[in-house]
């Protein structure tokens, strides 16, 4: 079984290192991805994948213009989720002055149609 998704620490160039990651994992640096929504459309089709994500918001360390970013992949992923009828898998972390969950919560209640589960969350 399989999961597909853009995390959203993944749609901004960004390094990520042991202080955000906690002892004992590795830091990397994130290319800064974008959509390609034919490619996951393609992907969700197959058998084994049972969920589209980790997708989400994650809000810990923002540039000026990520939340975008990740509005416009979440937003994506969910409608991939939908045209799949599969669930979404959620990434969701609070920064220091704003409500990704809060954020996340409204496009969802807006845009989904299929069941979400958060599976990765921390507060800043």
């Amino acid at each position: 079984m399989a999961a597909i998704g853009l995390h959203p620490i993944h749609t901004s160039k960004s390094h990520h290192d042991e202080q955000e990651l906690g002892e004992g994992n590795k830091e990397f640096t994130s290319r800064g991805e974008v959509v390609n929504i034919e490619a996951y459309r393609e992907l969700a089709k197959h058998p084994k994948v049972v969920a589209i994500g980790e997708c989400g918001l994650d809000y810990y360390r923002l540039d000026s213009d990520s939340i975008a970013k990740q509005r416009i992949a979440f937003e994506s992923m969910i409608d991939i989720a939908n045209e799949a009828n599969k669930p979404l898998m959620l990434h969701l972390r609070n920064g220091s002055d704003r409500s990704a969950y809060n954020d996340a919560f409204e496009i969802i209640k807006s845009r989904a149609k299929v069941k979400a589960i958060c599976i990765s969350s921390q507060a800043a």
